[in-house]
């Protein structure tokens, strides 16, 4: 975000760059060649360079003035501090929905969260990619008002509704389609949950707040204008023609595939998965969306019709308005903070107020699919920047062409291997025995049972 930080001018075309230390402007140097290690980093001279990869309106800033509070001289302990306090917001927010959630609700973050989290969302989350902000304040406005509105003590309401306003803060803040999104998810969580929330009026508020805030982060970055103009910006551009739109439309499997489980790669998108990461990914991601669909009714319905329909058409229509072909220009990071909601509308019991237990034989087989589809990811994204993806090699310590101090990426991988499955048992805690816990509550504040209060 340009706001006087850095030294600025306006190149011969018009375009504004600043001067960046070349560490950032050229960090990329590895990128689309995916047989590359991370060395040539190690390359680079010191002092500054001119760039014009910087936010001159693009995105609504207020994520980039947060991490601009990051900055330091040594640039490499500035990106770790980002990425750090960006995956401790997350554990935080999402961890303060869950601890606020009944039983039900506990259940149906993890079935909705967990199986579409691999590879893409664990990767943008703590990342420098103000989609991170995306998904996590999507997530947390959605969950949030969701356990606001069937709290049964005063504390989870408070912790619920503190939740709701910093992620939907995060969300408006980190990009244009974000804040669309959240208007998405006020209305949907608002629609199954009108009846507790009409209860008590002034839980109304927060699918109002966080509309408002996805209205003002929609309206305040040039990203909202694709609609209108394409990615591309060229309001010149007439669009596609039919021949286009019936190629997406039958090459869409691909696009929605890739959406959930990174196929074509993370990074640039030079750093393709292997199917033992988005097989399972995708088998799970369906099988859950299939088994929910056996419980509807109309407000559920409704819902999750207009989820889909935003997940599956607005991404046709930026490709035909920009006169692009499924892989080109729309990338998955832009649509996936809806996936989580998506799961969670399909899997939406009415008269549980969450979602129902699966087996245990279903959860260990959701749980081992996770976990090594993970590991596999891990192992083949620390492999791309060690190594290169040009050469195998099981032992990651093998031969090291550039890595940082501390754990070997072997040990790295272990450790983070062994960290997501711990996250993962979360499935067979969420799937034990109910207990009072998982009443909600009325408007009268009375507590009764799922069904009475479905």
């Amino acid at each position: 975000m340009i706001d006087g930080s850095c030294a600025t001018r306006v190149e011969a075309e018009g375009q504004v760059s600043v001067e960046v230390p070349v560490q950032v402007a050229d960090s990329s140097c590895y990128r689309f060649v995916s047989g590359a290690s991370g060395s040539c980093v190690s390359a680079l001279p010191g002092g500054t360079t001119w760039t014009g990869r910087v936010d001159d309106g693009q995105y609504p800033g207020g994520y980039y003035v947060v991490m601009h509070l990051l900055v330091g001289p040594d640039v490499y302990q500035s990106i770790v501090a980002m990425r750090i306090v960006n995956g401790c917001l997350a554990i935080l927010l999402i961890g303060a929905v869950v601890v606020s959630l009944a039983a039900p609700g506990r259940r149906l973050v993890a079935y909705a969260a967990l199986p579409v989290c691999v590879p893409l969302m664990v990767y943008l989350v703590a990342s420098v990619n103000p989609s991170g902000w995306a998904i996590t304040g999507v997530l947390v406005a959605w969950f949030g008002t969701y356990a606001a509105a069937s709290a049964t003590s005063r504390w989870r309401e408070v912790v619920a509704v503190v939740a709701v306003v910093l992620g939907a803060a995060m969300a408006a803040s980190a990009r244009a389609d974000a804040g669309a999104f959240l208007v998405v998810a006020a209305l949907t969580v608002s629609l199954l949950n009108w009846t507790q929330l009409r209860a008590k009026p002034w839980k109304l508020a927060l699918p109002v707040v966080t509309s408002l805030f996805g209205v003002v982060g929609f309206l305040s970055a040039t990203q909202s204008q694709a609609l209108e103009s394409g990615m591309d910006m060229s309001p010149d551009y007439a669009g596609g023609d039919w021949a286009l739109f019936m190629g997406n439309v039958l090459n869409l499997p691909r696009l929605l595939i890739d959406y959930t489980a990174a196929v074509m790669g993370l990074n640039w998108v030079d750093t393709p998965m292997p199917p033992l990461v988005w097989v399972p990914v995708v088998v799970v991601s369906l099988a859950l969306l299939f088994l929910g669909l056996g419980s509807m009714e109309w407000r559920k319905g409704l819902a999750l019709a207009a989820v889909t329909l935003v997940y599956i058409g607005l991404p046709l229509y930026l490709l035909q308005r920009s006169g692009y072909h499924v892989g080109e220009s729309v990338q998955p990071r832009y649509l996936v903070p809806l996936l989580p909601l998506l799961v969670a509308l399909a899997l939406w019991r009415p008269r549980q107020g969450g979602a129902s237990r699966l087996s245990a034989v279903q959860t260990s087989v959701v749980f081992g699919c996770l976990t090594v589809a993970h590991a596999v990811a891990l192992h083949t994204q620390i492999r791309r920047f060690t190594v290169g993806l040009d050469v195998f090699l099981a032992n990651l310590d093998h031969t090291i062409e550039w890595w940082h101090t501390g754990p070997s990426p072997m040990v790295t991988w272990v450790i983070g291997s062994l960290g997501f499955a711990a996250l993962a048992s979360v499935l067979f805690l969420v799937g034990r025995a109910e207990t009072d816990d998982m009443q909600v509550g009325t408007g009268s504040g009375a507590r009764v049972t799922p069904e009475l209060a479905a």
